[in-house]
């Protein structure tokens, strides 16, 4: 399975809803990503440009897809953005194989 990573702003119905009931939503969000045919990994709430972080193991990008639209057909988050991620080890093989394709490449004008 792979690594997706999506991070999303928190909307006020959904600032409004965790201060009204504060609860540890790590349950409703398992529940939410195995129905899309994921594993949550990790979930975190983050300070900056977006307000949450959620890292998942899926096979494809239409768990991501699957999980940001339920959430934002909700009310609870918008400008969610998906990313896959590679471990170092994953990310190493996919330099070794760039590395023999770089020949293939012609750059403009060149």
């Amino acid at each position: 399975m792979a690594t997706w990573i999506i991070t999303a702003k928190l909307t006020a119905n959904a600032i409004a809803g965790l201060m009204d009931r504060p609860e540890d939503r790590r349950a409703a969000l398992d529940s939410l990503v195995a129905a899309a045919d994921g594993d949550l990994t990790e979930y975190y709430f983050t300070t900056g440009e977006m307000d949450l972080l959620m890292i998942m193991e899926a096979e494809g990008a239409e768990t991501c897809a699957r999980v940001a639209m339920v959430m934002a057909q909700a009310g609870m988050v918008a400008d969610t953005r998906s990313m896959r991620g590679w471990t170092t080890v994953e990310y190493a093989e996919i330099c070794r194989e760039a590395a023999g394709m770089a020949g293939a490449y012609r750059t403009p004008g060149g």
